[in-house]
């Protein structure tokens, strides 16, 4: 299996809500760089978040947009949607819907993902939410 054939698997595993099939892609010491969990390691770490978003999202569906291959990394440009049905960072659901866009990296050794970087629109998804107050206009 090529890197992004990799990818491309563990996007519709994700998209499927199965994180068993997700997890032998996955290094037992991945380290994640994360905006919600900060820095951490492992692969029950991994599995951590991946569960946060899937009870707080159950519907969601991620559509990769490109990827692109360098040497023994991907980077996925993709589209994260889905409806706020569980609790999330705290807040209990809010039954609204969300799209938003993201970046994630991934480091790819012998088949399997060794390092995840998450850069997702968070902001926006906290404005979609309702969680986080629109922008001020700017006065003319």
């Amino acid at each position: 299996m090529t890197n992004q054939e990799l990818i491309t698997f563990f996007y519709d595993c994700f998209n499927r809500h199965d994180l068993d099939a997700v997890e032998p892609m996955i290094a037992p010491n991945i380290i994640m760089h994360d905006t919600f969990m900060g820095e951490t390691s492992g692969i029950d770490q991994f599995k951590m978040l991946g569960a946060m978003f899937l009870t707080a999202f159950p519907d969601q569906h991620t559509t990769i947009l490109q990827l692109v291959n360098e040497g023994d990394l991907i980077a996925s440009l993709h589209k994260h949607e889905g409806t706020h049905l569980g609790d999330f960072a705290g807040a209990p659901p809010t039954g609204r819907s969300f799209s938003i866009n993201g970046l994630e990296l991934f480091r790819i050794n012998d088949g399997k993902i060794t390092e995840f970087w998450r850069h997702d629109d968070e902001a926006g998804l906290l404005r979609q939410l309702g969680m986080m107050p629109e922008p001020a206009a700017e006065q003319a």
